[in-house]
């Protein structure tokens, strides 16, 4: 259940505004192109703007080049990968566990995923400590489940049809973005005020 499920007619106006100010949702559509065009995985623009927008910073240029590749290949792709099978691979390759990171990958590439990050982890009272667990993997698995089933009650939620059109009319080209995918938004930048 949310730590905080309570999001006020002014925090979402804020949120959303926020969201315009940083030009979220624009970079979030540019990042989208990727899957129908998977070598912008490889451009350096595109990466920048990747790592800028999901704040992927400070990791060696070993852990871009096998993210990026692996993005690529997702979007080129004919059925887009499972959470799991990214976590395992990006740790095969890495040595790293990262579910935020796998999320977001995931995202870029298809509708029918969520972001797993701070925010949204605070907001929906789900760990996004560190995964050190013998079973890390089903760890994270479970940590991204728990925030997918916060977002599917969050639209499920009186006011998420005002607060959709909010969003809608803030974001005309973002319009046919999935509910899920705006309600991550909202809920993000909404959280990250506090």
């Amino acid at each position: 259940m949310a730590k905080d499920s309570s999001i006020d007619a002014d925090r979402i106006r804020a949120a959303i505004e926020k969201l315009g100010r940083q030009r979220a949702v624009d970079k979030l559509l540019e990042l989208r192109k990727v899957r129908s065009n998977p070598a912008l995985a490889t451009d350096p623009d595109y990466r920048r703007t990747f790592n800028g927008y999901y704040r992927m910073r400070q990791k060696s240029s070993e852990f871009y080049q096998h993210f990026f590749s692996m993005l690529q290949n997702a979007a080129s792709a004919d059925f887009p990968p499972t959470l799991g099978t990214i976590l395992q691979e990006l740790f095969n390759k890495t040595g790293q566990k990262h579910l935020s990171f796998g999320s977001k990958m995931l995202a870029t590439i298809t509708d029918d995923a969520v972001l797993f990050d701070r925010n949204l982890g605070a907001f929906f009272g789900v760990r996004s400590s560190p995964l050190i667990r013998r079973d890390w993997l089903g760890e994270a698995l479970q940590r991204y489940e728990q925030v997918r089933g916060g977002i599917q009650r969050f639209t499920q939620r009186p006011d998420w049809p005002e607060m959709r059109a909010l969003f809608d009319q803030a974001f005309p080209n973002a319009a046919h973005l999935p509910e899920s995918r705006k309600a991550d938004l909202i809920i993000w930048a909404a959280h990250d005020e506090l």
